[in-house]
């Protein structure tokens, strides 16, 4: 009987995991903006699967993730109506449960390439080794992640994630930290070191839950299904973000909550890591796309020296 009991008891904890299971950072207030199965994260300021399937861990963006993230054999599985959920784990290159064949052949997005460019002006290069060697930019590049992009003075560059596409102004580098496109989710991250990038027109339906993020070493900004501009200075550690289109969110790296902005508004995320409202400033969202204001000379010289460090 004791081995029975044993059983029971396991079955019982595991069901009690399941049903308390929570994101880091858990903040229940906004769960209400989350789909079946996710909660809303503090952390990222986006929604999070509650619990992640058997195998699996979490990212250190708080996505479940079966193995691909660490370069492991195994594949995640994700459920067909829930977009972004995470249902199993299976071997890589094995088909998920349900998954019909496919004969044809793969292609570049299958061979996980994040985005193409569209076009580029001026001084534009890229690295493929993590920021060691840096080579100028061509139009048949295909960038991954890992890879970084870095703008010279008077230079910028339009990329295309597939479901969205980012304008990246001069005097800017920044790393793709991320970047997913399975079945039901697209999600891509971004690692501003300087310099301002604008991602756009992204498509979300409910079918497809998109995801954009931009890091900076002083906060994290996301959108969904609307348009946002990042900038950070590297001299004075200051974050400023500005909603081009519907709303954004945007958490200071020592922030309790995250801040929801709408269209027009702008936050300022000074070097102690917490985000302010700026009163009375507010953009056109039919502005075109300029110079990042708080790119100053200075930034040149801050280029340099992160080539050097890195």
């Amino acid at each position: 009987m004791k081995p029975k009991i044993i059983l029971i008891l396991i079955a019982m904890l595991f069901a009690f995991s399941y049903v308390f299971a929570e994101v880091p950072m858990h903040n229940p207030d906004l769960d209400k903006n989350c789909p079946s199965g996710f909660q809303w994260s503090r952390d990222t300021a986006s929604c999070k699967q509650a619990d992640c399937p058997a195998g699996a861990g979490r990212t250190y963006t708080d996505d479940c993730n079966c193995g691909e993230a660490w370069s492991r054999p195994f594949r995640t599985c994700y459920d067909s109506k829930t977009p972004g959920l995470a249902t199993s784990c299976v071997a890589a290159g094995q088909k998920c449960p349900g998954e019909k064949s496919t004969t044809q052949a793969p292609t570049q997005k299958d061979q996980n390439y994040a985005a193409s460019i569209v076009s580029f002006s001026g001084d534009v290069e890229y690295s493929s080794d993590g920021g060691v060697t840096f080579a100028p930019l061509t139009q048949d590049v295909k960038l991954k992640k890992g890879d970084y992009i870095s703008t010279g003075f008077d230079s910028r560059a339009t990329m295309d994630f597939g479901y969205a596409k980012l304008d990246v102004y001069q005097l800017t580098q920044f790393r793709i930290d991320d970047f997913t496109s399975e079945q039901n989710i697209n999600k891509t991250q971004l690692y501003l070191r300087i310099g301002a990038v604008q991602p756009r027109n992204l498509s979300h339906t409910a079918a497809i839950r998109s995801d954009f993020s931009v890091v900076t070493p002083t906060a994290i900004s996301s959108i969904r299904g609307s348009a946002m501009k990042v900038e950070y200075d590297n001299q004075t550690s200051q974050t400023r973000v500005t909603v081009i289109e519907d709303e954004a969110f945007v958490k200071g790296n020592n922030d309790q909550n995250e801040m929801t902005l709408s269209q027009g508004e702008v936050a300022l995320i000074s070097s102690d890591g917490r985000a302010k409202l700026r009163p009375g400033d507010r953009v056109e969202p039919s502005a075109p796309p300029c110079c990042a204001s708080l790119i100053v000379p200075s930034a040149i010289i801050g280029i340099l020296l992160l080539r050097k460090k890195y």
